[in-house]
């Protein structure tokens, strides 16, 4: 199960971005497959959002909307996951 920490909450209803219930179980499923391949921390490309999470715990560090994709850099990640 995922968890989605204060912060990643905060951001998602200030960057009004909200997920199904399937988008959220594709992500699961995504994420236990990058953990399977040693993946510690991950940013995940969803739609129109994007998330760093750690795959290791499956908690939601925090969330952005695509726009800002752009102008940001990420550090500390050692895996991508990009989902339709």
């Amino acid at each position: 199960e995922i968890e989605i920490s204060k912060h990643a909450s905060d951001r998602m209803t200030q960057r009004d971005i909200h997920l199904s219930d399937t988008d959220w179980n594709k992500m699961n499923e995504k994420l236990n497959q990058a953990k399977d391949k040693g993946v510690k921390e991950s940013l995940v490309i969803m739609g129109d959002a994007a998330f760093i999470v750690n795959a290791e715990s499956k908690k939601v560090i925090t969330a952005l909307d695509k726009s800002e994709l752009s102008s940001k850099i990420f550090t500390n990640i050692n895996g991508t996951i990009v989902m339709d």
